[in-house]
C-alpha cells in the first residue's frame, strides 16, 4: 500500500478483499470498506469529525454528571465525618 494509506488500483482492493474474507468479513462489510477507501481525504477528515461529535454529545453528559456525583459523594462523606458519624455507628479508629 502507498504511504498515504489510499488504494490505488483495483487489484490491490481486491487483494485486501481476499484477506478480509479469510477473516470472516461479510459482503456488506467489505462494501462499506471499499466505497470508505475510495473517498477522498476531505470525504474522511468531516466524516470523522461529524462522528466524534456525535460521540462526545452522548458520552460527555454522562461523564460529566458522573464526574459531579463522585465530586459530591466524596465531599459528603468528609462532611458527615466531621459530624457525628463516626460516633452515630459507633466507628473507632485503629492505629494498625
Amino acid at each position: 500500500m502507498a504511504p498515504d494509506n489510499k488504494p490505488h488500483d483495483a487489484e490491490e482492493v481486491e487483494m485486501r478483499s481476499s484477506i478480509d474474507k479469510k477473516k470472516g468479513v461479510n459482503e456488506e462489510q467489505q462494501a462499506f470498506y471499499n466505497d470508505f477507501a475510495t473517498r477522498d481525504e476531505e470525504w474522511k477528515k468531516f466524516h470523522t469529525k461529524k462522528l466524534l461529535r456525535k460521540v462526545d454529545t452522548r458520552l460527555l453528559p454522562f461523564l460529566v454528571v458522573m464526574y459531579l456525583l463522585n465530586f459530591l459523594d466524596r465531599s459528603n462523606l468528609a462532611q458527615a465525618r466531621q459530624g457525628s458519624l463516626e460516633r452515630d455507628l459507633g466507628m473507632k479508629v485503629s492505629t494498625n
